[in-house]
């Protein structure tokens, strides 16, 4: 049963679906399944609503998803706001492939309790983008397998629960308010994300050279549209030029020269949509020369600006941001 809220949220619900059955479905944002029990079924409540999908998941069996998540989206497993639920939750394994995040087109592994009820969120990447700063985005991309479960605080996150449990198990009949569902919705997505930056960023130790590499890199960030000199980046950073390549090279793998290029090749993939032309986003983005512009970012990412103004995808982008220069960002 299929139910269209409005223009922009969809529901449905459905009872007793194989497992084959529901990975065809879903494959487009949730891992593939195995029960212990050969003939296991789920029961599924669908919620999907700008980028955000809302599954909630019910079995008999003991259900485990494994295989890799999709390249443009972050994929969460959650409890349902239940005794039962959240201790299975909490008991699971919590190795790097087990995560309760999977970050675009990495591995996860998950198992779910059977008699009870679970959650799985998928958001994509155009609303994490426009959910996040992009220092907190570059952190969940570089940080979000190394999350532990037992890190979040269990009242948080069971008040998470609840209010996607709440959204997903609304009546089917066309809502008073649409606007109000969909703020609730974002606003959940929101929230959850906020939780899991905060986490990983709660414990961290900066030492001296990652506080010379986060003045340069907000140096950079602030400045990457305007000519300027290294030496500039390194007075903000309290250091000479020589201790500043060394940093960059040691944390980065990396010239600043090169890190300054990649940062603007990035900030010219954001303004792209945003521009009438190519040349001016180059341009916004501190490139003088369109030629080497435009063949730097294919390199980069797979195809030219041009495709990325016409067809406004970020499947690719964050591909390449998930691997290893999503620490670039990271200030």
């Amino acid at each position: 049963m299929k139910a269209l809220l409005a223009e922009n949220i969809q529901r449905f619900s459905c009872t007793q679906v194989p497992l084959e059955d529901y990975d065809r479905a879903f494959a487009e944002f949730d891992l593939a399944n195995i029960a212990d029990n050969g003939g296991a079924t789920l029961d599924v409540n669908w919620l999907y609503h700008q980028g955000i999908a809302v599954v909630e998941r019910f079995s008999d069996s003991i259900v485990s998803q494994h295989g890799k998540s999709v390249e443009s989206a972050f994929s969460f497993v959650l409890p349902s706001p239940n005794r039962h639920s959240f201790n299975a939750f909490y008991q699971h394994n919590d190795d790097d492939y087990q995560s309760f995040l999977v970050t675009p087109g990495d591995y996860a592994h998950w198992q779910f309790a059977g008699g009870t009820p679970s959650l799985t969120l998928a958001i994509d990447a155009d609303m994490a983008q426009h959910l996040l700063s992009e220092s907190e985005l570059m952190i969940l991309l570089e940080r979000g397998r190394s999350i532990r479960r037992n890190a979040i605080e269990q009242s948080a996150l069971q008040e998470t629960s609840q209010r996607f449990t709440q959204l997903i198990n609304q009546p089917f009949q066309q809502p008073a308010n649409t606007a109000l569902l969909s703020n609730q919705i974002t606003q959940a997505a929101s929230e959850l994300l906020n939780m899991v930056c905060e986490q990983m960023t709660s414990n961290v130790k900066i030492d001296s050279r990652s506080r010379v590499l986060a003045r340069a890199v907000e140096y950079i960030k602030a400045y990457y549209h305007q000519p300027f000199m290294i030496g500039d980046v390194a007075n903000h950073a309290h250091t000479t030029v020589r201790n500043l390549q060394y940093i960059f090279k040691a944390q980065l793998n990396l010239t600043p020269l090169q890190f300054l290029k990649q940062y603007r090749l990035y900030k010219f993939h954001c303004f792209l949509p945003r521009h009438r032309t190519v040349e001016s986003a180059a341009h916004a983005a501190g490139f003088k020369h369109m030629g080497r512009a435009s063949a730097a970012y294919k390199h980069w990412f797979g195809f030219s600006p041009s495709k990325r103004q016409a067809d406004n995808t970020d499947a690719k982008f964050f591909s390449w941001l998930s691997r290893s220069e999503s620490r670039l960002f990271i200030t």
